[in-house]
C-alpha cells in the first residue's frame, strides 16, 4: 500500500508540496492506516461512471451560485477542464489555486478563504 501512494501522490500533488518530504511520509502514513477504505468495487464503479459519465449539456440547468476550484499544477484534471464547467453553468466562477489535484491538502487556508469569500458575496 505504501508503494502506491508513493507512485499515485506526485500525479496529485504539486512538485512544490511533494519535494517537501516529511510532508509526504505523514501524508503516506495517514493513506496506509485510513480505516475507512472504500471496497474495490465501488472504486470500479466509481471510475467507470466517470469515463463514462458526460453531463456537459446538463450544467446549465444549476441555477444556484457555484464556485469551481482548480489546483493551477492539477495533472489530473487540468485547468481547461474546470473552464469548460464554468462556462457551462451560469454565473459560475473559476477560482484557480496555486497547487495541483490535492490543492486542499496543499493550501487549505487558500481554499478556506476563497469559498468564505465566494460565499459572502452570494449572500
Amino acid at each position: 500500500m505504501k508503494l502506491y501512494h508513493q507512485v499515485i501522490f506526485p500525479w496529485i500533488f504539486s512538485r512544490n508540496f511533494y519535494s517537501t518530504p516529511e510532508i509526504i511520509e505523514q501524508l503516506i502514513e495517514w493513506a496506509v492506516n485510513y480505516p475507512f477504505l472504500p471496497p474495490i468495487h465501488s472504486i470500479y464503479h466509481h471510475s467507470q461512471a466517470i469515463l463514462g459519465g458526460d453531463t456537459i449539456d446538463l450544467l446549465q440547468n444549476i441555477l444556484c451560485p457555484t464556485l469551481v476550484l482548480v489546483g493551477k499544477q492539477d495533472i489530473l484534471l487540468p485547468i481547461k477542464f474546470s473552464q469548460q464547467l464554468t462556462a457551462g453553468i451560469p454565473n459560475a466562477k473559476l477560482s484557480v489555486i496555486d497547487g495541483g489535484h490535492g490543492f486542499i491538502i496543499e493550501s487549505p487556508k487558500i481554499v478556506a478563504t476563497e469559498m468564505l469569500n465566494f460565499l459572502k458575496q452570494t449572500q
